[in-house]
């Protein structure tokens, strides 16, 4: 028997949002400068249109929990 491959429209999706360059920056606390000389290149970036680029919440969390440090407890 071949098998149904239909969605289950009972089924959710979960879906992986597209930030924009300055919630980035507004959550990293740093200028647009900074972010677009420092921080961008490293991101991976998503080209949704010609106009519109961002990166994906998923992509970004793993980005900043590799990058961002807690600073060292006083002795």
């Amino acid at each position: 028997m071949i098998a149904d491959r239909r969605p289950n429209p009972h089924q959710t999706i979960e879906a992986d949002p597209v930030l924009s360059f300055q919630y980035i920056w507004n959550d990293l606390a740093i200028a647009k400068p900074t972010f677009f000389r420092s921080i961008r290149p490293t991101l991976p970036i998503v080209e949704i249109s010609e106009r519109r680029r961002g990166v994906r919440l998923s992509d970004y969390l793993k980005w900043k929990a590799a990058r961002v440090r807690a600073p060292q407890r006083a002795a």
